[in-house]
This record gives C-alpha cells, sequence and structure tokens, in this order.
C-alpha cells in the first residue's frame, strides 16, 4: 500500500509497530478517552449549572451500547453516508433510558451500588458461557427493560429509526485565512531545476522554491467561468474553467491579489481567453465563485452534491456524493449483494454459529 501511495509513512510505521508498542498504544488510548469524557462531562455540567439548566449529564461505558445495537438489530456501517452518528445517539439514549428501567438515577451518588451489582448480575449470569450465550443474556435483559420502559415491542420505534434518513449540514468555509499549503515537502531534482523554475506556476507565484516543493497547495475557492470562442470557421464555440483561488495570494481581509490570479490565468490554465489585450480581467463573463462545503445540484445525475475544492496541482475539481439512502433499504439488499459477490469473484462464504445468527437476525 505505501509502494502505491495508498497509506502515508506516519501509517506504515504504525502498522509495523511491535506487538507491546501496540498494546501501550491502545491502553494509552483508552486512558486519555476515559479522561477527555470525564473533563467533557465537567464542562457540560458547569454549562448547565451557570444557565440554570435542570440537565443531568451521564456517560455509558461503550459495550452497553453495543449491546444495545445487537439487542435491537441496529448494524454499524461506515460506508454508508453519516448516519451511524445519528444512529449511536439513538443507542446511547435507549440504553440510558433501559437502564433507568431498573434503575432510576442509576449513576448518582446512593444510587451507584445498585447500578454495580447490576453488572455484577450480568458477569455472574453469563459467567461460564460461551461468547454467543453471554449475547443472548444481555440482549434478553435489554428487550425485557425497553419492554418495561415503554410498555411496547422495540420493533416498532427501531424500525422508524431504521427508515429515518438524518438531515445534516456543514459549515462553508468562506474565509481565507488558515494554512497556505500542506506540510508535505518534496525533495525538487536538481537536474531537472532549471525545467521546473521555468514550468512550475507555483513557484513563479513564490509558494515553491529551489529548496523545497509543497505537494499539496490549499485554496479558499474557485472561480467557475463559462464563456465563448471562435473557431477557425468564425463559429462560437462554448468553454468552461475552474480557476482555482490559493490561500497565499488572497490577504487577511479577503481581496485577491490581481496580478497572480492572472498568472494563474494566462500561466498555469492557459486561459488567455479571460484576458483582453491589456491583460485585464474580461468582467462580462459569467463567474460562479464556490467555497468547500457549498452545496451544488448535479444535473447530470439529479443529486445534490458538497462542493470539496480538488486540487490546483492537477487543475481538477471534487465533489462529495451527499448519501440520501435509508440504511435499512441497504439491508433490504446486503445480503443479495454479497451472495454476488460472493459468486463473481469465487470467494469462500464463511460459517457462521447458528444461535448467534439467530440473535443478529
Amino acid at each position: 500500500l505505501y509502494s502505491m501511495n495508498l497509506i502515508s509513512e506516519n501509517k506504515k510505521k504504525r502498522l509495523l509497530l511491535e506487538k507491546s508498542e501496540v498494546e501501550g498504544f491502545i491502553k494509552q488510548n483508552l486512558v486519555d478517552t476515559s479522561y477527555i469524557i470525564r473533563e467533557f462531562t465537567s464542562i457540560l455540567n458547569a454549562y448547565n449549572i451557570v444557565n440554570n439548566y435542570e440537565t443531568h449529564i451521564v456517560s455509558l461505558k461503550s459495550k452497553f451500547t453495543g449491546i444495545a445495537r445487537k439487542a435491537f438489530g441496529l448494524k454499524k456501517n461506515r460506508d454508508f453516508g453519516l448516519q451511524h452518528h445519528a444512529h449511536d445517539a439513538c443507542m446511547v439514549a435507549l440504553a440510558d433510558a433501559c437502564l433507568s428501567a431498573y434503575y432510576p438515577n442509576y449513576d448518582r451518588h446512593g444510587n451507584y451500588e445498585a447500578y454495580k451489582n447490576f453488572i455484577e448480575k450480568l458477569k455472574e449470569n453469563s459467567e461460564g458461557l460461551k461468547d454467543d450465550k453471554k449475547i443472548g443474556y444481555a440482549i434478553k435483559l435489554f428487550r425485557s427493560a425497553f419492554n418495561k420502559k415503554y410498555n411496547q415491542d422495540y420493533k416498532f420505534l427501531i424500525n422508524q429509526i431504521k427508515e429515518t434518513v438524518p438531515l445534516y449540514s456543514e459549515k462553508v468555509l468562506k474565509k481565507s485565512e488558515g494554512q497556505y499549503y500542506d506540510m508535505n515537502i518534496v525533495k525538487v531534482d536538481k537536474d531537472k531545476l532549471k525545467d521546473y523554475q521555468n514550468n512550475n506556476v507555483l513557484y513563479k507565484l513564490g509558494i515553491n522554491n529551489d529548496k523545497r516543493k509543497f505537494d499539496s497547495i490549499n485554496c479558499c475557492a474557485i472561480d467557475y467561468y463559462r464563456y465563448t470562442v471562435l473557431d477557425k470557421k468564425g463559429n462560437h464555440i462554448p468553454k468552461h474553467i475552474a480557476i482555482h483561488i490559493p490561500r497565499v495570494i488572497v490577504d487577511s481581509k479577503g481581496n485577491i491579489d490581481q496580478e497572480k490570479y492572472k498568472i494563474l490565468i494566462k500561466e498555469h490554465y492557459k486561459a488567455k481567453e479571460l484576458l483582453d489585450e491589456n491583460d485585464n480581467l474580461k468582467e462580462y463573463y459569467f463567474r460562479f465563485r464556490m467555497f468547500k462545503n457549498d452545496v451544488i445540484y448535479d444535473t447530470c445525475t439529479n443529486y445534490p452534491q458538497i462542493f470539496n475544492i480538488g486540487s490546483i496541482a492537477n487543475k481538477a475539481l471534487e465533489i462529495k456524493h451527499v448519501n440520501m439512502n435509508s440504511y435499512d433499504a441497504i439491508y433490504s439488499v446486503s445480503e443479495i449483494l454479497k451472495n454476488l459477490c460472493i459468486n463473481e469473484f469465487h470467494l469462500k462464504k464463511r460459517k457462521r454459529n447458528n444461535s448467534l445468527q439467530n440473535h443478529q437476525r
């Protein structure tokens, strides 16, 4: 993967850690996570006190949300959109509600012993059982707690959660301040230095020089132009081009250095049609400026997309797909798609324990 430039050097080093180093790394991260959760809980509690909010903050162990997922048949899949974050929030709320059904205010002083006893009871009843039966016991406990809390079967609520597609938004980045380029430094080949200086527009803009070259330049926006040019027969041919605007040519007030902007147009994008005989920008052409995280409508696919700037070095734009699917709809065809893949690529189908399979159904 490293030789194919699919992972970074740091990623490669982490993957090649000795076993003892890996265990230490994992333990350290678990400690850090626990500390962060405690600190964050304290901040939220302080905020509620200052604002006179009668809200109580609870931090649940991940094992409870994991059991809740299995109990309610809600799978987690990070490959389809961002719904799994919303589903995590649902599972945290349901796990808290189920625990509260048997142990009201279970995490407060005076009640915590009962909560600890519940954990011990869970361990005792699953002692000596195989993993799938331990899961089965916990699943049964959570489902009965749900029924006690809501007095209805859990499937009605869970189906609503699975069929709902959460909407989300991202902040549109319209500020030009920030890092000019990524800190990955690429060595300049001295044998090709002269050719590099003559042809590399980013060298002319002062971003790269003969000692170091940054491989990724951060841009704050793109200007999309639509115009026409004359062919040899005198016909007007429509053209369009996107000009990236690197942060390094924009000042703190958002003003673009016009001379450097024109260098980009002339020497990097080779779009001299946008300039008049005096090298001034033709103001009468259609221009549309897009910023990172702007939502645009793709008329080819008839789907909204999130604009993601792309690469100035490759003169390429990038958009991200807004996933609009329901997990329920995806899972309804997942087995069919899996079997198609198995048959197409002659993969071995893994046999699964029947009791575990039943619980997951």
